[in-house]
């Protein structure tokens, strides 16, 4: 059942039919100003003032299309997308879930572009942003290129390199400066290899120049219990369950 929308702007906005991938029925909200073509638009989904959605883009659940939008046929957005005013989306970029993009944030799809030259849709280059990615105002992404996962891409930035998971990039061209966590926050070092986030005590482990959260089984046993806010408790070999009360003895040097 699709829930109402109760923005104080929500006046504004009217609702509409629209299909999921699998083509079962959704309903969408979208302002009289608002043209989309496109049929596929996921449920709760806004679509703002003087947006357009061509033909053949698919729009994930809900998601927040800002004033001035633009999606290109050939486009893939996937559930709770945020695209602030004048955003442009070209055929072959996908936005994974959770992905944020900022205000006049810039995608490109053929690398060499001529005026005179008519490239064919399959000849140009993809742009994947992953999951939960933050892409700050004005920043400019080169097509072909992948963000990683909760990677965050600063205000201005020029993407001209594949971005790395966990990565913050800034400048231009984009380099990374710092790892930050899924919650925004910058880690801080724990050790050679070994992130930490101040914020949610998540660990990470660094490997080859790429970020990835510690399994929780070994977070428990690298921190007491403290990075995913479980009782301290290591498993046994056998498989029972230790007492709560007992520290998990630490791993032998190297086993890491």
């Amino acid at each position: 059942m699709s829930k109402p929308v109760t923005s104080e702007y929500s006046c504004a906005l009217q609702p509409r039919i629209g299909q999921s991938p699998q083509g079962q029925p959704t309903r969408y909200w979208a302002h009289p100003c608002a043209l989309t073509e496109s049929r596929c638009v996921g449920n709760d989904t806004r679509v703002w003032a003087f947006a357009h959605l061509l033909n053949g883009a698919m729009i994930g659940a809900e998601c927040n299309l800002g004033d001035h939008c633009f999606v290109e046929s050939g486009v893939r957005v996937g559930d709770r997308v945020t695209l602030k005013n004048g955003v442009a989306l070209w055929h072959g970029v996908t936005l994974e879930d959770d992905v944020f993009v900022g205000p006049d944030v810039s995608f490109t799809n053929d690398p060499r572009p001529r005026a005179f030259q008519r490239v064919a849709p399959e000849s140009l280059s993809a742009t994947q942003v992953e999951r939960g990615a933050t892409l700050g105002a004005h920043a400019t992404i080169l097509c072909g290129r992948r963000v990683g996962r909760f990677a965050f891409v600063a205000a201005g930035a020029v993407v001209t390199h594949n971005v790395a998971p966990h990565a913050l990039v800034m400048g231009n061209p984009a380099r990374r400066t710092a790892w930050i966590c899924g919650c925004t926050q910058r880690l801080a070092r724990k050790r050679a290899g070994r992130w930490v986030c101040p914020g949610c005590t998540t660990l990470f482990v660094e490997d080859g120049g790429r970020l990835a959260p510690v399994p929780d089984a070994l977070a428990l046993w690298m921190s007491g219990g403290v990075a995913t806010g479980e009782p301290a408790t290591a498993p046994h070999a056998s498989g029972a369950r230790s007492n709560s009360s007992m520290r998990p003895a630490r791993p032998r040097p190297g086993r890491l």
